[in-house]
């Protein structure tokens, strides 16, 4: 499959979703969210899968459910990563515990604090605990709250329908399935996607909502979660080079900068660099020019 080709049919696809003028920023999430999928299903001839029997009152109907991969009875537009996940292994088994508990979770921090990425990473290993799969909607590149439940549509794979708003064809769509739908980015659309998750989970007993935010929503029911920095070393007492790894953010902090310097290694000479660039709350994943500056001619 070419790029251009996948291009051109993601563009049709999201264009296509709704006959009044299509936004300019909503057909932009639109695309990145479809490109994720194809290009990613490059290497996964079976992926695309368009239509899937419903249950419930619609039982032996043919519907349209979202595209995306669908593997090893997975259904889901989680995209590929480019670099490997350090760490936060209690974080991730919180994240799980949490959601079987509370079906609106909300993980909160400043920007660069890891939410999106943890969130990610979360919901890889609960794929296969929801029947109708595991959905996120990028909701950065949206500026106009109205957009929000066109967003979630047409990752969902919902089509509006005369005389009805468009969530009560939302929640009419995923009312029977059971699905993790994942609002990414919610900070700057609070109200909107307040109102929609509040308003779909209100009718939908089969959905979870996993959102990240510099805030809470501050709605009934939904758990809010501060996503703590990664483990940094005590800079008043270093510890050995070999256990400096131990530490999530020193960890992090050598293997991108070695991803962008393969002749990297950590030594006694830059270990209280390495230790001190990570004096603050680190981000996912760290600048390399921040990585660079803090490690100084220890990179050499």
């Amino acid at each position: 499959m070419r790029h251009g080709s996948s291009l051109a049919r993601c563009t049709y696809e999201a264009a296509r979703t709704w006959h009044r003028p299509f936004p300019c920023d909503l057909l932009a999430a639109t695309i990145a969210g479809r490109l994720q999928v194809i290009l990613g299903a490059m290497s996964m001839p079976d992926a695309m899968h368009p239509t899937r029997k419903a249950r419930g009152g619609d039982r032996g109907r043919p519907v349209a459910v979202p595209r995306g991969f669908r593997g090893a009875g997975s259904l889901h537009n989680l995209p590929l990563e480019l670099s490997g996940f350090v760490g936060r292994e209690k974080e991730l088994a919180e994240v799980g515990r949490l959601l079987e508990e509370a079906r609106l979770l909300t993980l909160t921090g400043p920007g660069g604090c890891g939410k999106t990425r943890l969130a990610l990473e979360a919901a890889r290993g609960l794929v296969e605990g929801f029947e109708d799969g595991v959905w996120l909607v990028e909701l950065a590149p949206l500026s106009d709250p109205s957009l929000v439940p066109q967003a979630v549509a047409s990752v969902v794979g919902a089509r509006e329908q005369p005389r009805r708003s468009l969530t009560e064809t939302l929640s009419g769509h995923l009312r029977s399935r059971e699905l993790l739908l994942i609002l990414d980015n919610c900070e700057h659309l609070i109200g909107a996607c307040a109102a929609l998750a509040e308003g779909l989970l209100r009718s939908c007993p089969g959905l979870r909502v996993l959102a990240t935010s510099r805030e809470s929503l501050g709605i009934i029911g939904e758990v809010a979660w501060p996503v703590p920095s990664l483990t940094l070393p005590d800079l008043r007492r270093l510890p050995e080079v070999e256990s400096l790894p131990r530490y999530e953010a020193a960890r992090l902090f050598v293997e991108r900068t070695v991803a962008v310097k393969p002749s990297f290694a950590l030594t006694e000479h830059n270990a209280a660099a390495v230790a001190r660039g990570h004096g603050r709350p680190a981000r996912e994943p760290p600048a390399v020019p921040v990585a660079r500056s803090s490690v100084g001619d220890g990179l050499g």
